[in-house]
């Protein structure tokens, strides 16, 4: 009898960052910006002092969250995008991260069409970031 073949898949899901993130979320802006010419100007000790730059790093990150970016509605909301394999029962790790800054004029509120195309945004980062 042929030994059937196991494949597992990989689940994408787009949630709101929490505070548990931070770590990964750290750990995604510094591989996400190591060649961009800002942030090597910016930090430029970075290789010689790696637990610095990460402390550094994270702290923006950690005011944002507690700002309440991990909350639909803000002024600031931010997103993650975790991988999980599918029926793990692993905490499913982000991927990509994004912070959006929505702006109230005049008593709007985000409306459903913007957070499709934020959402839709997202996917494609976390594709990119997968290959």
């Amino acid at each position: 009898m042929a030994e059937e073949e196991t494949t597992s898949r990989a689940v994408l899901e787009l949630r709101l960052a929490k505070s548990d993130d931070l770590d990964e979320i750290t750990n995604i802006a510094i591989a996400a910006f190591e060649t961009d010419p800002e942030w090597q100007y910016r930090f430029p000790y970075r290789h010689q002092y790696p637990e610095d730059h990460w402390a550094c790093t994270r702290e923006p990150y950690k005011q944002i969250l507690e700002a309440g970016a991990g909350e639909e509605g803000g002024s600031l909301v931010m997103h993650v995008v975790t991988l999980k394999t599918e029926g793990s029962t692993e905490r499913a790790r982000p991927i990509a991260v994004s912070i959006w800054e929505h702006l109230q004029s005049n008593d709007t509120v985000l409306n459903r069409q913007s957070k499709f195309i934020a959402h839709a945004i997202m996917y494609v980062v976390a594709l990119c970031a997968l290959s």
